[in-house]
């Protein structure tokens, strides 16, 4: 039974993992543009679907097509579902503003317009989004006893300490 479950966790870490130098890191392939979650030991390349690119197969080459189980398709009244920044849009008629959660360890909301033109999607605005990690240290500044955020000269810093 022990030797069964050391192969497993041996065969789970080779084929689901790669390695660069002494590091071994997942290959989180995208479910949805690869055919399976396994990668190029190597390279960490996961083994895209028809037209897919990037490590991940999270990519697209055209900028009007998303990743679908049958590989990119074009997307003609939209910009297409992509991820970019962290976040993974939905696909938004054009002209539209497309609203989502920051990426993954920030809070607040970014934003992104869909432009009708040749542009497609333009670059997104991620001004509102807040890292956990100055969330955090913002709520310790604000109730040291020692300090407060009057002492700050930044002003973002006292004006989120005062909210």
């Amino acid at each position: 039974m022990w030797l069964c479950t050391l192969f497993a966790w041996i065969y789970a870490v080779q084929v689901y993992h790669y390695r660069v130098d002494d590091t071994c890191y997942p290959c989180d392939c995208y479910d949805v543009g690869s055919h399976g979650r396994s990668c190029n030991i190597s390279t960490g390349q996961c083994h895209c679907r028809s037209g897919v690119i990037g490590r991940r197969c999270d990519v697209c080459a055209s900028r009007f097509a998303e990743v679908t189980l049958r590989g990119c398709e074009v997307v003609y009244d939209a910009c297409p579902r992509s991820f970019y920044s962290g976040i993974w849009w939905k696909r938004t008629p054009f002209g539209s503003l497309a609203r989502q959660d920051c990426p993954r360890r920030a809070s607040g909301t970014a934003v992104r317009l869909c432009n009708g033109t040749v542009d497609g999607w333009l670059e997104p605005d991620l001004s509102d989004c807040i890292s956990d990690a100055f969330v955090n240290l913002k709520s310790q500044v604000c109730t040291s006893s020692i300090l407060s955020c009057d002492m700050f000269f930044l002003i973002p810093i006292a004006v989120a300490c005062s909210s």
